[in-house]
């Protein structure tokens, strides 16, 4: 399964990552204008996962933090959670870790990796 073209009220720009669990791409909102994250699990293994990510991103939308993505909108297509969240440019976690070794370490200690 992989994004191709439209998916639901989304336009796809491009695919930012993709593995064994899930998949993310950049995308416009068709509704509003709004480039958005969009999120969705690749197997019914991930499902679980991307599930209790939606039930966190809602939590945390309620006070909200201008480093912690919001969460837009989420469905289920093809049998398969997704979600949107909104779009925070500056680049990937992993691309980060690349520049400051020490943020791995720090993004380590606060997820309890």
């Amino acid at each position: 399964m992989t994004f191709v073209g439209n998916f639901d009220t989304y336009d796809v720009n491009a695919v930012v990552a993709a593995g064994t669990s899930s998949e993310v791409c950049r995308a416009s909102a068709r509704r509003v204008t709004r480039t958005v994250l969009l999120k969705r699990a690749t197997s019914a293994h991930s499902t679980e996962s991307l599930v209790r990510e939606i039930a966190v991103l809602q939590r945390l939308a309620e006070p909200g933090h201008p480093r912690i993505a919001r969460l837009c909108d989420h469905g289920e297509a093809d049998g398969l959670p997704w979600l949107a969240t909104e779009w925070l440019p500056g680049g990937t976690l992993a691309e980060r870790h690349a520049l400051r070794p020490d943020a791995a370490r720090v993004s380590g200690i606060v997820l309890g990796l």
